[in-house]
């Protein structure tokens, strides 16, 4: 295939659709196998595949995962189910991100248990047909709407089911699965509801369910109670355990869960308790001029991978507000006209760019530059002890020292007028910079905006000013991390799907890295 048809192949197709292609390609039967009213959700990236695989090709399927760009994340212990494991990919034409359960099992039952086992694979499997819209297998309705009521059958039993029982004040099920069954039903005849049923339940055992499994009735207390004890009976040799352990166990997931937001709150880190990618992630930090769009980049990186992946934005600027409020505090005490500026007046554009002039007391610049360096040194070391727990950090700016003064670097060492003590804080400002800048972003996303750009998105920022910053932007190497440049004068659709495609490569790079560890 040639690089235009390569091209054209993935604008026609969705990740999800070319995933189920190459699975079919390969002898494999992939299927979507629940929630199929919503697929077309699932292949937008709007909800979550779940996708079952006979548990003999899974190691197959995971070979062609990795090579579709797809990472398996780990869950955290409230979230993991014995049987199902966590992919996310992401389409690198439209950016879309996938959230994949693969399941090698048929599981339901509460959250964070799964305690029913279902033993329909291989009958579900020799009837799967392509979705006509999305290419993916799915199973006959006829079955799936089996499936539903028993998911909800057994999700009643549970302490889930008691509280939404209590809550509704009636059946424990949601209007959404009820809108669900009326979809599938409609979707086949009472043949196929009575085929399945019997290759399902059993004749006998069917007879005594027909009845009641009617849309119009199927809800109502008595039908649906008689139903579950069928169900409940019919599939008690696959369950584990006993519902007192699942009260216990679900009760124990969900105090972990508000424990490890507890702790987050304490030591000031994420607190999502979303899938992390197993011992360390990558650290990504997005540059550039006045203008080009660093805050936009990163608040929509922040939204496109937070809907699954644990991630934290680090702010490396200094226009923290509390910072504005102690500065405007100590200006209403103490004004001041003393400027910082440099010890030779003969470079006035530089003189300009680099140090315009403040109000801020001179007598305090030097104690201002200890503490934001101190600042930056916490959230660098904050954003490392995250990062080697899975989170991915997103840092909206980053410091360096290859130039003094300006760009998040150093103040510079030739300001006349600091006085001793001045020294002394800025030499050990500059300590604090090494320190930082002894370890790189895993990326930095340069974003170039010509000097008109970013004049139109700041019209009221200084166009010398700006100008130096762009080249800067330009020649600042971050101690020979790895470096992209993005233009930042496209239209904004087009920037972030090239970010997103730079970021998710990070990913990936780093989730194999962390794989090839002994």
């Amino acid at each position: 295939m040639t690089v235009s048809k390569l091209d054209q192949t993935l604008r026609d197709e969705s990740l999800a659709t070319r995933l189920a292609n190459e699975a079919k390609d390969a002898g494999l039967v992939l299927c979507h196998w629940k929630s199929n009213q919503r697929l077309d959700l699932s292949v937008q990236g709007k909800t979550d595949l779940d996708m079952s695989i006979p548990p003999e090709q899974e190691s197959r399927l995971r070979v062609l995962l990795k090579d579709l760009g797809f990472i398996e994340f780990r869950s955290r212990p409230w979230q993991h189910y014995a049987g199902v494991t966590d992919w996310l990919g992401a389409d690198p034409v439209t950016g879309i991100m996938l959230h994949l359960h693969l399941h090698t099992r048929l599981l339901t039952g509460a959250k964070a248990i799964k305690e029913q086992d279902l033993p329909w694979l291989e009958l579900m499997n020799a009837e799967v047909a392509p979705d006509p819209v999305t290419g993916i297998n799915i199973p006959p309705k006829a079955f799936e709407a089996h499936l539903l009521l028993t998911r909800e059958a057994i999700k009643s039993l549970n302490l889930r089911g008691q509280i939404l029982t209590l809550k509704q004040g009636g059946i424990p099920v949601t209007r959404e699965s009820r809108v669900e069954m009326t979809w599938l039903l409609k979707q086949c005849s009472d043949e196929e509801i009575e085929r399945w049923g019997i290759m399902l339940w059993g004749s006998e055992r069917w007879k005594r369910m027909k009845p009641d499994f009617k849309d119009e009735i199927l809800w109502s207390n008595s039908q649906f109670r008689r139903l579950r004890t069928e169900i409940s009976t019919s599939l008690a040799p696959h369950r584990s355990g006993t519902a007192l352990g699942h009260s216990a166990r679900f009760i124990t997931m969900r105090f972990t869960s508000y424990l490890h937001k507890f702790q987050a709150r304490l030591d000031s880190t994420t607190s999502s308790g979303k899938h992390v990618i197993g011992h360390r992630a990558p650290i990504i930090a997005i540059v550039g001029s006045d203008g080009a769009g660093k805050s936009t980049v990163t608040a929509n990186l922040l939204k496109w991978l937070s809907w699954k992946a644990d991630v934290t934005m680090v702010y490396f600027g200094t226009n923290h507000g509390w910072f504005r409020r102690l500065r405007s505090a100590i200006l209403r005490i103490k004004p001041s006209k003393n400027i910082a500026q440099p010890a030779s007046h003969l470079d006035k554009q530089t003189t300009k760019t680099i140090h315009p002039r403040s109000s801020f007391p001179l007598w305090l610049q030097a104690v201002k530059w200890a503490v934001m360096a101190r600042v930056r040194l916490h959230f660098q070391r904050k954003g490392q002890r995250l990062s080697c727990n899975g989170t991915i950090i997103l840092a909206d700016r980053y410091p360096q020292t290859e130039v003094k003064g300006t760009y998040d670097g150093p103040s510079r060492l030739d300001i006349v007028g600091l006085g001793v003590l001045g020294r002394f804080l800025q030499r050990y400002e500059h300590r604090v910079y090494k320190k930082i800048t002894s370890t790189q972003p895993d990326l930095v996303i340069k974003l170039i905006a010509p000097l008109e750009v970013a004049l139109e998105r700041k019209p009221d920022h200084d166009s010398d000013a700006i100008a130096a910053k762009v080249e800067l932007t330009r020649s600042i190497m971050f101690g020979g991390a790895p470096i992209v440049e993005i233009d930042a004068a496209k239209p904004l659709d087009e920037v972030l799907t090239e970010v997103r495609r730079h970021v998710w490569s990070v990913i990936r790079v780093t989730a194999e890295e962390k794989r090839a560890l002994p």
